[in-house]
């Protein structure tokens, strides 16, 4: 997974880049329920990405979702950016998991409120920038706000 080079901990001023250069996103937590942050936010980013869910309980209404982590890379490959709408002690088994199941990618966002110091240096070792505690949904009406 690693390329030689180091991920880094990604300031506000770094979202635009990134979203603006990305064209699919797994959503790792995507609710079935239409009135929960990460559907919603799953919804808003379906305008300009390809996205893909992972849930458990299976399909989501509109979404080609997985049941696990290993099947979505299996089937996906790789994704520019993996957001996380999992409580933050989950982030650093899903960070392994993301490794280990292959699948390329090149953010890990961990939505607001959620924080995983050991994941972070974890996914920065092996090349993979990292966003914590930032709300993607914010960080789209930044990005559409700035064209």
């Amino acid at each position: 997974m690693s390329s030689g080079k180091k991920g880094r901990v990604l300031s506000d001023d770094k979202f635009e880049s990134v979203l603006s250069k990305a064209k699919r996103v797994v959503v790792i937590g995507l609710s079935r329920n239409e009135y929960k942050a990460s559907n919603i936010i799953a919804r808003q980013l379906a305008e300009k990405y390809e996205v893909v869910g992972v849930n458990p309980a299976g399909d989501v209404e509109g979404f080609k979702t997985y049941s696990d982590i290993e099947e979505m890379a299996g089937e996906v490959g790789e994704a520019d950016i993996v957001v996380v709408f999992r409580p933050s002690e989950e982030v650093g088994e899903i960070a392994e998991k993301l490794l280990k199941s292959g699948l390329k990618f090149q953010v890990l966002w961990m939505q607001e409120g959620i924080e995983n110091e050991g994941a972070a240096k974890l996914l920065i070792e092996q090349g993979i920038d990292v966003v914590m505690n930032r709300c993607m949904g914010k960080a789209l009406h930044m990005l559409e706000k700035n064209f």
